[in-house]
């Protein structure tokens, strides 16, 4: 039976037929479109986390998540921000003080150490991830403890390595509990110099 032998309403019928399978295959396109879309939106919104770094997720500047191993972080695209946070050590700047001791002389102390983030969530409640606030906060730190040992001290006496050595593990001692609660630890502190002033 040809198309012209049909009666108006098999044509009609037909035409019906092939309007919904055209409407079937223009729906399982357009899922097949929308998957795509949506399997490259979820990937674009992701970050790689490289060894050796912290993903920090906020939503609405709200800590969410941490997440420490390397690979891909996800996050839910307009709601989730990911911040980056470096746990390997950092060289803090070079730390001069000068102080006067317990014999009212005076001593430029030149100090040098590292520190690093080992608790990335409370690194960023306390520095909103930013390391030049740290450096702040462990120069502040050191001083206070520096000026503490050295007050009862006689600056004039001899600063050896080894007196320098105790000094520095003294300082390390004294900070360690602050910066803990900071989500850091210092690295080797090391005093290279102490130069009296007559």
């Amino acid at each position: 039976m040809s198309a012209t032998d049909l009666t108006p309403a098999q044509e009609k019928a037909l035409r019906k037929r092939r309007r919904q399978r055209l409407i079937t295959r223009l729906g399982l396109l357009g899922v097949f479109i929308s998957g795509l879309v949506l399997a490259g939106v979820l990937y674009f919104e992701t970050t790689a986390l490289a060894p050796g770094r912290a993903a920090l997720v906020l939503r609405g500047g709200t800590l969410t998540r941490v997440v420490s191993d390397a690979g891909r972080v996800y996050r839910i695209p307009l709601l989730d921000r990911i911040v980056l946070v470096d746990l390997r050590p950092q060289p803090l700047p070079t730390i001069r003080h000068t102080i006067a001791g317990s014999d009212k002389t005076r001593a430029t102390f030149e100090l040098r150490a590292t520190w690093q983030v080992v608790d990335a969530g409370a690194y960023w409640r306390t520095f909103d991830a930013k390391p030049e606030l740290v450096a702040r906060q462990i120069e502040t730190e050191i001083e206070r403890a520096l000026r503490a040992a050295v007050a009862n001290t006689p600056v004039a006496a001899s600063w050896g390595a080894s007196t320098r050595e105790a000094l520095a593990a003294a300082l390390q001692a004294d900070v360690a509990p602050a910066l803990k609660r900071a989500g850091l630890q210092l690295g080797e502190l090391r005093i290279t110099s102490v130069q009296t002033l007559h």
